[in-house]
C-alpha cells in the first residue's frame, strides 16, 4: 500500500494525476513557499476513511532532502506523517495538528486552497501554536511568516479546526403567547461552546456556555430568534429559527373555518358544535404565519350545544399570501384557536410593485387609475416609517421608481397602498 501511495504523490506532484481525479467534496489544501520551493498537504473528508493510514485514500509525507525546501504534513493515529491526510465523513467538528519541517530559518509565504467544496455554513480556522494567529482557511489571502529551523520530530506548528454547523430543532409553543415553546441546537464534537439567543426585537433571550454538543432552549413564544454560537477555538456562526403556535381548542369545538377572496375582501366563514363560557371571537391574520394581528371582533354565544355559524370579511386585505385564524377567548380570559387558514389575494387594482426582492430601485407600476390619488409608505417590521409619498396618476399607465440602495437598510419591509379608500399591504425584501 506504502507503495502505490508513493506513486500517488508522485503523479500528483507531477501534474499527470490531480486531487479532482478522486471526485469529492470537503477538501483543503495548505501550501507552503518559498523562493521556487513550496510543499503542500491536504485533509480531506472521505465516506469510508478512518483516522488510521489507509491506502485507498491517504498518502504518505516524502520529504525532500534539499535544507532549502520546506515541508509541510500531518500525521495519522499512529504518528505516520502524511502528505494527504482522509478523515471520516465531516459530521462533527475535528481539530487535526499540522506540522513543518524547515532547514533554513527565514520568512514563508503559506496559502490555502478548497479544492473540494465544503458547505457554505462550515468554518475552517487554522491557529498559529507559537503566535497564536488564526487564519480563516475558507477567506484567507496568501499570508507571511517567519519560521525558525524546525525538525521533522519536532511538534505540530498549527491546528486547523473544521467547524460542523450547528443543527437545531423546535417545538412549538401552546399558543401564541405561551413561553413553552423550546429549540434544542446541537454542535456535534464539541464541547465549551457559547451561544446567546436573541428575538426578533433585540432582546437577549438566552445567554451562556453549553458544556456537551446539545444545548436545550427553553421557554420561548411564537416568534423568530437568531443564535450567534462561538465554539472555543474559535469560529462563530450565526443561525435563524421560529417558534410556531400551535392550535389548542378549549371553550369551543370549531368544526370548520374557511378563508376565501371575494372580489375586494376576504369572507370569513366558521362554525362551532359546542360552546362554553365563550366570550368573544378576535379575526387575525398574519403574514408569516408568526406574528398575527387583530382584524374584527365578533360577539360569541356564551352557551351553545347546537352548531352556530359566524360570518366576517376582511374587507383590507394584503396583497399576496396571508394566513387568517379565529380566536376564542372565554370569560375567564382562557384562549383557544382554530386551524390556520392561507389565502393568496391578489390586487385588482394593478398595482405592481417589482423587482422584489431589490437592492437598488424599486418600481411600482399603476395601471387604470388615471386622477386617482395613490398613497404609497414603506415601513420595516417594528413599524418605523421609511418612506412615503401621494402620487396622482396622469396616465392609465404610469411608473413611479423610489431609490432604496442608500435609503433603506437591507431587511424586510411592508408596503402600504392606499387606493380609493382601500389599503394593501404586500411585503417587500431589500438587499443592500
Amino acid at each position: 500500500m506504502k507503495t502505490i501511495a508513493i506513486l500517488i504523490m508522485t503523479l500528483l506532484a507531477t501534474g499527470i494525476m490531480t486531487i479532482n481525479s478522486f471526485a469529492i467534496n470537503n477538501t483543503m489544501k495548505i501550501r507552503i513557499a518559498i523562493g521556487n520551493y513550496s510543499d503542500e498537504t491536504i485533509i480531506r473528508f472521505v465516506d469510508g476513511s478512518s483516522i488510521d493510514f489507509d491506502g485507498d485514500y491517504d498518502a504518505w509525507k516524502l520529504f525532500s532532502s534539499n535544507p532549502s525546501v520546506p515541508n509541510i504534513f500531518s500525521r495519522d493515529s499512529a504518528g505516520g506523517a502524511l502528505s494527504i491526510y482522509a478523515l471520516p465523513t465531516f459530521s462533527s467538528s475535528v481539530t487535526k495538528n499540522i506540522f513543518l519541517k524547515i532547514g533554513v530559518a527565514t520568512t514563508y509565504s503559506i496559502s490555502s486552497e478548497e479544492i473540494g467544496a465544503f458547505d457554505s455554513g462550515v468554518e475552517i480556522m487554522m491557529k498559529d501554536i507559537v503566535t497564536g494567529t488564526l487564519y480563516n482557511l475558507r477567506t484567507m489571502s496568501t499570508q507571511t511568516i517567519p519560521l525558525p529551523v524546525i525538525n521533522e520530530s519536532d511538534s505540530a506548528r498549527f491546528q486547523i479546526f473544521s467547524s460542523f454547523p450547528a443543527s437545531i430543532k423546535t417545538n412549538n409553543s401552546s399558543c401564541n403567547d405561551c413561553p413553552d415553546g423550546n429549540a434544542s441546537i446541537t454542535k456535534n464534537g464539541e464541547v465549551n461552546w457559547h451561544y446567546t439567543v436573541i428575538d426578533s426585537i433585540g432582546n437577549n433571550i438566552a445567554e451562556g456556555i453549553s458544556e456537551s454538543p446539545a444545548q436545550k432552549i427553553n421557554g420561548l413564544t411564537a416568534g423568530h430568534y437568531s443564535v450567534s454560537i462561538t465554539s472555543n477555538f474559535p469560529a462563530t456562526e450565526n443561525n435563524l429559527f421560529s417558534i410556531k403556535s400551535n392550535s389548542v381548542v378549549l371553550g369551543a369545538t370549531f368544526l370548520n373555518f374557511n378563508a376565501t377572496p371575494e372580489g375586494q375582501s376576504i369572507s370569513l366563514q366558521w362554525s362551532t358544535g359546542v360552546e362554553s363560557n365563550s366570550d368573544y371571537f378576535t379575526i387575525e391574520r398574519s403574514t408569516d404565519e408568526i406574528t398575527f394581528e387583530s382584524v374584527e371582533t365578533i360577539n360569541a354565544a356564551g352557551e351553545s350545544t347546537i352548531t352556530r355559524n359566524y360570518f366576517s370579511s376582511d374587507e383590507h386585505p394584503y396583497s399576496g399570501i396571508s394566513y387568517y385564524r379565529i380566536k376564542l377567548t372565554d370569560k375567564n380570559g382562557a384562549l383557544s384557536y382554530s386551524k390556520i387558514e392561507a389565502v393568496n389575494y391578489e390586487n385588482s387594482d394593478l398595482i405592481s410593485v417589482y423587482p422584489n426582492p431589490v437592492s437598488s430601485q424599486l418600481n411600482i407600476s399603476i395601471c387604470n387609475n388615471k386622477n386617482s390619488e395613490v398613497t404609497i409608505i414603506i415601513r420595516d417590521m417594528t413599524g418605523r416609517e421609511f418612506f412615503s409619498e401621494k402620487i396622482t396618476p396622469v396616465s392609465d399607465h404610469e411608473n413611479h421608481s423610489i431609490a432604496v440602495a442608500s435609503n433603506f437598510p437591507s431587511g424586510i419591509y411592508m408596503l402600504n397602498e392606499i387606493l380609493k379608500e382601500k389599503s394593501y399591504v404586500q411585503k417587500i425584501i431589500i438587499n443592500e
